[in-house]
């Protein structure tokens, strides 16, 4: 939910930029100026980097014993205030628009959202270059002793945050909608912010978050680049990557590099927003969705060792997978958990009292498929991954859906419900190189109907692909800066194709 709202927030007003959401309140005391913070780059193409907070500054990673006292500037920021609709009755409400599924709609509530006035403090990176010259890291220090062997993390010092300067609330609203003779029903979660003036909290809300004055909210950093003499670099060029001086770049994510090398590693660097640092070719904008047949078809093979699976053990997987769908805070977990076994991390502190107990056990039962096994709840040990290719292939299923909002997993979720994916990925194979297709093609039956034609163009459109309905033929295109979603949605749709027997 706090996650949520800070994502939500840098959106409005730092997209592309580089700035950081916050996305625990746990974290929020971490984040001094100063503080030691990891930077992960991820294994898939689409994935933007991970960041930590460590309770380790910049003093303790240094060998002199001398503590730095950084100039910092504190100034006003912004004034976070703004408003969002939420339809009732015959529509869906959803983070990102409304989904109507019914003309009986009984109108809109307007609701107030806002941080209030917020605060920046900064480092004055100029003056903390002159006070660190000539002194070198502590290669004992026990973070960066771990970072060295990872391979695949930078070390980053926070410059700035972004804080609130009164009490706010967050409020989580559950709504439920069931229309179309009941062939569509979808769990939506709205979360809104408000500024808590005086001392009244939302009383309809489902959950209600107070957060105290002086929360951090968002944070930027500045990476170093670490010399093998222990001189560290500041990055403070955009082209200037931060890392480790080494002999070899090996070992990176040693569990899957065999798998899945067309869309490995490379510079995805963008931090909450849409800035094309892509290396490799982002989906065009304005192009047919035929633009996707290539990749996906190649994509698609990874995903055969689904359909190799005894069929009991291929229709629990399955299951497994719809049952998150409702769930992102779950989805996201478990690509955590998988980032990090698939990293060669050995012991992982998993915390899951935050999720309730059937989600707790979704999350144990989904890895224990895999030969994993979790104790006391917070900590999972890696006992053995009975097939490097279908750990590697779950864990590229899980990454694409952990990168799609909580209302498309919802909708692909209904998809699954409909029995509409098969016919979605046909859908694609079958387009013209002009992105059309006829209706008369009896495979294309499902988008007769009024209600499953709804699901999918809305699917479609929160994945950056407009999908319109001309007489007896469809054309599909991707949005203006579509980015990697168009792709991410069709890889999810393809493994779950494939593990509903399809391939």
């Amino acid at each position: 939910m706090f996650a949520k709202a800070t994502k939500n927030f840098l959106k409005e007003i730092d997209s592309g930029g580089d700035l950081i959401s916050v996305s625990s309140l746990n974290d929020s005391d971490k984040l001094q100026l100063l503080c030691a913070v990891t930077k992960r780059k991820r294994f898939w193409c689409w994935q933007k980097p991970k960041y930590h907070p460590s309770s380790f500054t910049l003093s303790d990673l240094l060998t002199e014993a001398i503590p730095l006292e950084p100039v910092v500037v504190e100034s006003d920021f912004v004034k976070y205030d703004g408003k969002f609709g939420n339809c009732i009755g015959g529509n869906i409400g959803t983070e990102v628009g409304v989904l109507e599924l019914s003309s009986a709609g009984k109108g809109c509530v307007e609701s107030h959202t806002s941080f209030g006035s917020l605060r920046k403090r900064e480092v004055d990176i100029n003056q903390l270059m002159k006070d660190v010259h000539q002194r070198k890291v502590n290669w004992k220090q026990p973070l960066l002793q771990q970072m060295l062997e990872r391979k695949n993390e930078v070390l980053c010092i926070l410059k700035e945050k972004i804080i609130t300067t009164q009490e706010c609330v967050i409020s989580e609203h559950t709504q439920m909608e069931a229309k179309h003779g009941g062939n569509i029903e979808i769990k939506t979660k709205i979360v809104k912010v408000s500024v808590n003036e005086n001392g009244n909290l939302s009383k309809d809300a489902n959950v209600v978050l107070e957060i105290p004055p002086s929360t951090a909210i968002a944070y930027g950093i500045i990476e170093l680049y670490i010399k093998r003499d222990g001189h560290l670099e500041f990055c403070v060029l955009p082209e200037r990557e931060g890392g480790f001086e080494r002999e070899s770049t090996e070992g990176v994510y040693p569990h899957i590099s065999a798998h899945f090398e067309t869309f490995a590693l490379h510079s995805w660097d963008c931090v909450d927003g849409n800035r094309h640092a892509a290396k490799r070719k982002s989906i065009q904008g304005g192009a047919p969705i035929s633009i996707l047949k290539e990749d996906i078809s190649q994509l698609r093979k990874h995903f055969e060792c689904f359909a190799n699976l005894q069929d009991d053990k291929r229709t629990l997987l399955y299951q497994m997978f719809c049952e998150v769908l409702y769930h992102g805070a779950t989805v996201t977990l478990l690509e955590n958990v998988m980032d990090d076994i698939c990293a060669g991390v050995s012991v992982i502190d998993m915390d899951l009292r935050e999720l309730e107990s059937v989600q707790r056990h979704k999350v144990t039962e989904f890895l224990h498929f895999f030969g994993c096994r979790v104790e006391n709840e917070m900590l999972l040990q890696q006992i053995d991954i009975h097939s490097e290719e279908l750990f590697a292939a779950a864990h590229f299923l899980i990454s694409a859906l952990d990168e799609l909002s909580d209302s498309t997993l919802a909708l692909l979720g209904a998809c699954c419900d409909l029995q509409v994916v098969s016919t979605l990925c046909c859908w694609l194979d079958s387009t013209s190189e002009e992105g059309t297709s006829s209706l008369s093609d009896p495979m294309l039956g499902p988008f007769s109907d009024q209600g499953r034609f709804l699901v999918v163009e809305r699917m479609l459109s929160l994945s950056n692909i407009t999908l319109e309905k001309t007489g007896c033929s469809l054309k599909a295109v991707t949005k203006r800066e579509p980015g990697f979603l168009p792709l991410i949605l069709f890889i999810a749709l393809s493994g779950f194709h494939a593990l509903s027997g399809g391939f």
